[in-house]
């Protein structure tokens, strides 16, 4: 929130970004077994609601609308490391969820406000 404050940029939609990813990391982890089926149905759900919120947001905080390859590649990062190596987030299951959710929206943090 700090490079929205100090770029006069409102980053509100990469912040949101950034959730929908650590909801489907968490979801990756809580879900075993067949019920890991419902991955796909459920990515596009916080998917779907991530484009609708982005729209939804004011106009100060439009500059940034996400395109479906942006918040695909958002969930799919966040979802891939909890699905190879669930064992890995025995602890700080939190920060090893956020890190990999905050890789598409620092890039796009880095691409639209540092270097526009």
């Amino acid at each position: 929130m700090f490079v929205g404050d100090a770029s006069d940029r409102s980053v509100i939609g990469l912040f949101n970004l950034t959730f929908a990813g650590a909801a489907t990391g968490f979801l990756t982890l809580g879900l075993v077994g067949y019920w890991r089926l419902l991955l796909v149905p459920s990515m596009l759900v916080v998917g779907a609601i991530q484009l609708w919120v982005a729209r939804a947001n004011l106009p100060y905080s439009r500059w940034f609308m996400p395109t479906v390859f942006e918040v695909a590649l958002a969930v799919i990062f966040a979802v891939a490391l909890p699905l190879w190596r669930p064992d890995w987030f025995d602890r700080s299951r939190s920060l090893k969820i956020f890190a990999p959710a905050m890789i598409v929206p620092i890039a796009l943090c880095l691409r639209g406000v540092v270097l526009p």
